[in-house]
């Protein structure tokens, strides 16, 4: 379970509504901080229960929304192959950029500068935003080097 940055090890209570939590930061190779404690605000049960509900509904909604992000990233990948990356002018990160500029540019236009009531040619703004994050995505992992090498 990621913990912000950091992933988390243990929590324990230090007094009350006082936790303690321990995290390896992913960003430092595994590299554990110092322990920070944070104020935990404990709810009443009907609170904690709507809480409760509305989170799972939230974790749910997102979690379908990853999947098909997931979706669309392996099955464009297989179409592209690695090389579209790879071996972008100006190296896979600059690559990364201008594709991310371009959906942000189109997303723009679609956004303040077309008729409420029209409908895109092409793309729909969700697929314009897919493509955002699933850029993310891969700009995350050539930077952590685990975006997949050129097939021969």
């Amino acid at each position: 379970m990621a913990f912000s940055t950091h992933e988390l090890i243990q929590s324990a209570p230090i007094e009350e509504k006082r936790f303690s939590f321990e995290a390896s930061c992913v960003h430092c190779n595994g590299k554990v901080h110092e322990e920070e404690v944070f104020d935990v605000e404990f709810f009443d049960e009907s609170t904690a229960s709507a809480h409760s509900n509305r989170m799972g509904k939230f974790e749910d909604d997102a979690e379908a929304l990853y999947e098909g992000l997931l979706d669309v990233l392996i099955s464009k990948q297989i179409d592209y192959g690695p090389g579209n990356i790879n071996n972008a002018p100006g190296g896979a990160m600059n690559g990364i950029l201008v594709r991310m500029s371009d959906k942000m540019e189109r997303l723009k236009n679609l956004t303040y500068h077309s008729d409420k009531d029209s409908v895109p040619n092409h793309e729909s703004i969700d697929d314009s935003l897919l493509d955002i994050a699933n850029y993310a995505v891969i700009a995350m992992m050539v930077r952590q080097g685990s975006w997949p090498g050129n097939l021969e």
